[in-house]
């Protein structure tokens, strides 16, 4: 909103990235920290600044792009949708053999399957329901173990959880860590349970890895999965299919390292950081030569739609 403001002062543009589908009723699940007065007052200010001094916004995803058109009343046509990108040529450094079965007998001797999420403590990230989806997992699979990494004002919650839960042998919250390639490499299976989320790059980082993946069933997440082809989606704040998505994978493992070698393709062909820079490039050429945007249809293919101003219908190559 202070871009916007400056913006109009300076009579500049401004570009907006929306990031999230901050707005929708997901947004305010499980956190008391949440005040409905300020929501309401967020909400107002960024709405009304956003259509009279936004000259235009780029949307992570297609379902980004329509919840802020939805909830903010941007006009459709000045939202472009360009993907994070990931540099893929740049291959993580990770163990391998003798070094690779240290660490993870380390963090979890012999796990298996050996389970793992990354993401913030905080209510959004959906911590609580794999931990409480655990109980059933461990029915089916007694040596299964939940690595979580990431730090957040829930840790006690959590804490506490998987004590009321006894869990203690089998869940572990591992803070703040600078090795996160090395955990996705390590791990069986990773499990997405957001409440919502703009993208998921976690969830896209371990996919292109080639892991197989539980995930929240969200429009966003949907996007970035192919319809949900290259993830087992399950339903939001859903321990019991949680488990029953971990349970199948575990089980299956011809399916689960054909779900991981679908997502590995899907997201080394589609989230490539040299298509969002040629996106962004020609983004920002359509903005300084007033050129018309628009939002994708809710069939994306997975690539930046960029502005139809350029060309007749420009889009990013292959």
């Amino acid at each position: 909103m202070i871009g916007r403001l400056m913006g109009r002062i300076l009579g500049l543009p401004v570009l907006t990235t929306l990031v999230n589908t901050t707005y929708e009723p997901e947004w305010r699940m499980d956190n008391p920290h949440l005040k409905p007065w300020k929501v309401w007052a967020l909400h107002r200010l960024d709405a009304v600044t956003a259509r009279r001094w936004g000259t235009a916004f780029v949307a992570l995803t297609p379902a980004v792009g329509r919840s802020a058109a939805r909830t903010l009343g941007i006009s459709p046509e000045k939202i472009a949708v360009v993907p994070r990108g990931f540099p893929f040529d740049e291959a993580p450094v990770v163990p391998l053999g003798d070094e690779r079965r240290a660490i993870r007998d380390h963090l979890a001797p012999n796990a298996d399957p050996l389970l793992l999420n990354v993401g913030r403590l905080v209510p959004q990230k959906g911590q609580r329901y794999v931990i409480r989806a655990m109980s059933r997992v461990l029915r089916a699979s007694p040596h299964a173990h939940l690595l979580i990494a990431g730090e957040g004002w829930l840790r006690r919650d959590l804490e506490a959880l998987i004590e009321a839960e006894r869990l203690e042998r089998h869940v572990t919250l591992l803070g703040e860590r600078q090795d996160v390639d090395v955990l996705v490499a390590l791990a069986d299976i990773f499990v997405f349970p957001s409440l919502f989320e703009g993208f998921g790059v976690a969830l896209l980082e371990a996919m292109a890895q080639g892991k197989p993946t539980v995930a929240s069933d969200l429009l966003t997440i949907r996007d970035v999965t192919d319809g949900g082809r290259h993830a087992r989606l399950v339903p939001i704040r859903s321990p019991d299919a949680l488990a029953e998505a971990i349970i199948a994978l575990a089980t299956d493992r011809v399916e689960a390292a054909t779900l991981g070698m679908g997502a590995f393709r899907w997201a080394r062909e589609r989230f490539d950081i040299r298509t969002s820079v040629a996106a962004l490039e020609q983004l920002y050429e359509a903005i300084l030569n007033r050129g018309p945007l628009s939002i994708s249809s809710s069939s994306w293919d997975g690539l930046a739609t960029v502005p139809a101003g350029l060309t007749d219908g420009v889009r990013t190559k292959r």
